[in-house]
Protein backbone atom coordinates (compact mmCIF):
# COMPACT_ATOMS: atom_id res chain seq x y z
CA UNK A 1 0.00 0.00 0.00
CA UNK A 2 2.88 2.43 0.83
CA UNK A 3 4.29 2.05 -2.57
CA UNK A 4 0.70 2.71 -4.75
CA UNK A 5 0.15 5.79 -2.69
CA UNK A 6 3.75 6.86 -2.93
CA UNK A 7 3.43 6.51 -6.45
CA UNK A 8 0.34 8.51 -6.34
CA UNK A 9 1.90 11.21 -4.56
CA UNK A 10 4.69 11.42 -6.61
CA UNK A 11 2.54 11.82 -9.31
CA UNK A 12 0.99 14.91 -7.57
CA UNK A 13 4.49 16.26 -6.91
CA UNK A 14 5.34 15.78 -10.36
CA UNK A 15 2.56 17.36 -11.81
CA UNK A 16 4.61 20.88 -11.88
CA UNK A 17 6.57 19.35 -14.28
CA UNK A 18 4.00 17.23 -15.76
CA UNK A 19 3.86 19.20 -18.81
CA UNK A 20 7.61 19.03 -19.55
CA UNK A 21 7.79 15.25 -20.30
CA UNK A 22 9.81 14.77 -22.98
CA UNK A 23 9.06 11.91 -24.82
CA UNK A 24 6.67 13.73 -27.49
CA UNK A 25 7.67 14.99 -30.43
CA UNK A 26 4.89 17.59 -30.40
CA UNK A 27 4.48 18.47 -26.43
CA UNK A 28 4.70 21.90 -25.59
CA UNK A 29 7.22 23.17 -22.79
CA UNK A 30 5.17 24.52 -20.22
CA UNK A 31 5.42 28.06 -18.98
CA UNK A 32 5.86 27.69 -14.86
CA UNK A 33 8.42 29.36 -12.62
CA UNK A 34 11.25 27.77 -11.28
CA UNK A 35 11.68 27.51 -7.25
CA UNK A 36 10.02 26.43 -4.14
CA UNK A 37 6.45 25.58 -4.85
CA UNK A 38 3.09 24.21 -2.30
CA UNK A 39 1.20 21.63 -3.38
CA UNK A 40 -1.84 20.48 -1.76
CA UNK A 41 -3.47 17.08 -3.26
CA UNK A 42 -6.61 15.43 -1.62
CA UNK A 43 -6.37 11.60 -2.73
CA UNK A 44 -9.54 9.42 -2.59
CA UNK A 45 -9.25 6.16 -2.26
CA UNK A 46 -11.85 3.03 -3.16
CA UNK A 47 -12.21 -0.46 -3.84
CA UNK A 48 -10.14 -3.35 -2.83
CA UNK A 49 -6.23 -3.61 -2.13
CA UNK A 50 -4.59 -5.22 -4.73
CA UNK A 51 -2.51 -7.93 -2.85
CA UNK A 52 -3.44 -11.80 -3.90
CA UNK A 53 -5.84 -13.71 -1.57
CA UNK A 54 -2.79 -16.10 -0.81
CA UNK A 55 -0.70 -13.16 1.02
CA UNK A 56 -3.41 -11.75 3.01
CA UNK A 57 -4.30 -15.45 4.09
CA UNK A 58 -0.62 -15.80 4.98
CA UNK A 59 -1.02 -12.42 6.84
CA UNK A 60 -1.49 -12.20 10.66
CA UNK A 61 -5.22 -10.55 11.56
CA UNK A 62 -3.45 -7.78 13.48
CA UNK A 63 -1.40 -6.68 10.50
CA UNK A 64 -3.32 -7.22 7.93
CA UNK A 65 -6.18 -4.61 9.98
CA UNK A 66 -3.26 -2.51 10.12
CA UNK A 67 -2.73 -2.41 6.28
CA UNK A 68 -6.52 -1.75 5.96
CA UNK A 69 -6.37 1.14 8.01
CA UNK A 70 -3.24 2.13 6.86
CA UNK A 71 -4.68 2.07 3.42
CA UNK A 72 -7.93 4.17 4.21
CA UNK A 73 -5.85 6.68 6.67
CA UNK A 74 -3.23 7.87 3.75
CA UNK A 75 -5.15 7.04 0.59
CA UNK A 76 -8.08 9.72 1.84
CA UNK A 77 -5.79 12.23 3.89
CA UNK A 78 -5.09 15.43 2.52
CA UNK A 79 -1.82 16.52 1.95
CA UNK A 80 0.62 19.71 1.51
CA UNK A 81 3.68 18.93 -0.22
CA UNK A 82 6.67 21.38 -0.78
CA UNK A 83 8.70 21.13 -4.25
CA UNK A 84 11.74 22.35 -5.57
CA UNK A 85 11.28 23.01 -8.95
CA UNK A 86 14.77 23.17 -10.99
CA UNK A 87 15.44 23.96 -14.81
CA UNK A 88 16.74 20.05 -14.26
CA UNK A 89 13.79 18.59 -13.25
CA UNK A 90 12.08 20.79 -16.04
CA UNK A 91 14.47 19.48 -18.30
CA UNK A 92 14.33 16.03 -17.12
CA UNK A 93 10.86 15.65 -17.30
CA UNK A 94 7.49 13.70 -15.98
CA UNK A 95 8.69 10.79 -13.55
CA UNK A 96 6.19 9.19 -11.87
CA UNK A 97 8.47 6.24 -10.17
CA UNK A 98 8.16 3.89 -12.79
CA UNK A 99 9.94 5.32 -15.95
CA UNK A 100 12.81 2.51 -15.49
CA UNK A 101 9.98 -0.32 -15.70
CA UNK A 102 10.04 -1.70 -19.16
CA UNK A 103 6.38 -2.69 -18.77
CA UNK A 104 5.22 0.94 -18.75
CA UNK A 105 4.05 3.38 -21.21
CA UNK A 106 3.83 6.96 -20.85
CA UNK A 107 1.61 8.86 -24.09
CA UNK A 108 1.34 12.71 -23.37
CA UNK A 109 -2.08 13.11 -24.53
CA UNK A 110 -2.17 16.67 -25.70
CA UNK A 111 -0.27 19.74 -24.71
CA UNK A 112 -0.04 23.14 -24.89
CA UNK A 113 2.29 25.58 -22.46
CA UNK A 114 -0.33 26.09 -19.67
CA UNK A 115 -2.06 22.32 -20.24
CA UNK A 116 -1.60 18.71 -20.34
CA UNK A 117 -2.95 15.18 -20.66
CA UNK A 118 -1.21 12.32 -20.16
CA UNK A 119 -1.64 8.33 -19.80
CA UNK A 120 0.44 5.86 -18.01
CA UNK A 121 0.14 2.24 -18.12
CA UNK A 122 1.96 -0.30 -16.71
CA UNK A 123 1.30 -3.92 -16.82
CA UNK A 124 3.53 -7.09 -15.46
CA UNK A 125 2.52 -11.01 -14.65
CA UNK A 126 0.23 -9.61 -10.96
CA UNK A 127 -1.15 -6.63 -12.02
CA UNK A 128 -2.46 -3.80 -14.50
CA UNK A 129 -2.21 0.20 -13.32
CA UNK A 130 -3.54 2.91 -15.14
CA UNK A 131 -3.41 6.42 -14.54
CA UNK A 132 -4.48 9.49 -16.45
CA UNK A 133 -3.33 12.96 -15.22
CA UNK A 134 -4.46 16.52 -16.56
CA UNK A 135 -2.86 19.57 -15.41
CA UNK A 136 -3.61 23.47 -16.05
CA UNK A 137 -1.47 26.12 -15.37
CA UNK A 138 -2.74 29.50 -14.19
CA UNK A 139 -0.42 32.10 -15.52
CA UNK A 140 2.95 30.51 -14.01
CA UNK A 141 2.98 30.35 -10.53
CA UNK A 142 -0.34 28.30 -9.97
CA UNK A 143 -1.74 25.22 -11.28
CA UNK A 144 -4.49 22.99 -10.72
CA UNK A 145 -4.79 18.92 -12.12
CA UNK A 146 -6.20 15.82 -11.49
CA UNK A 147 -4.95 12.20 -10.80
CA UNK A 148 -6.86 9.60 -11.59
CA UNK A 149 -5.33 5.48 -11.09
CA UNK A 150 -6.65 2.47 -11.80
CA UNK A 151 -4.76 -0.67 -10.18
CA UNK A 152 -6.06 -4.23 -11.00
CA UNK A 153 -4.91 -7.81 -9.41
CA UNK A 154 -6.49 -10.81 -10.18
CA UNK A 155 -10.13 -9.86 -9.19
CA UNK A 156 -9.24 -6.97 -6.86
CA UNK A 157 -9.05 -3.35 -7.84
CA UNK A 158 -8.23 -0.45 -6.55
CA UNK A 159 -8.76 3.50 -7.53
CA UNK A 160 -7.80 6.87 -6.51
CA UNK A 161 -8.94 10.10 -7.55
CA UNK A 162 -6.70 13.01 -6.46
CA UNK A 163 -7.31 16.81 -7.44
CA UNK A 164 -4.55 19.00 -6.84
CA UNK A 165 -3.67 22.49 -6.67
CA UNK A 166 -0.11 24.14 -6.77
CA UNK A 167 1.06 27.46 -6.35
CA UNK A 168 4.90 29.08 -6.35
CA UNK A 169 6.08 30.21 -2.99
CA UNK A 170 9.46 31.48 -3.89
CA UNK A 171 12.22 31.43 -6.23
CA UNK A 172 14.32 30.38 -3.44
CA UNK A 173 13.95 26.83 -1.97
CA UNK A 174 15.40 27.34 0.89
CA UNK A 175 16.58 23.63 2.42
CA UNK A 176 14.12 22.06 0.36
CA UNK A 177 16.21 20.22 -1.94
CA UNK A 178 13.67 17.85 -3.83
CA UNK A 179 10.31 16.76 -2.02
CA UNK A 180 9.06 17.31 1.17
CA UNK A 181 5.80 16.42 2.62
CA UNK A 182 4.37 19.19 4.84
CA UNK A 183 1.48 17.17 6.49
Amino acid sequence: MTSTSGRGLGAACAALFAMSQAQSADLVPPKIKLGLWEVSTNPKMGGQMPIPDDVLARMPPDRRAQLEASMQNLGNKPRVIKQCMTAEKVARGFSTGRDDNPSCRKTVVSSTSSEMDMRLECEDAHSKTVMKIHFQLQGSDQMTGTYNMVRTAGDKTMTMDNTIQGRWIASSCGSVKDIEIEH
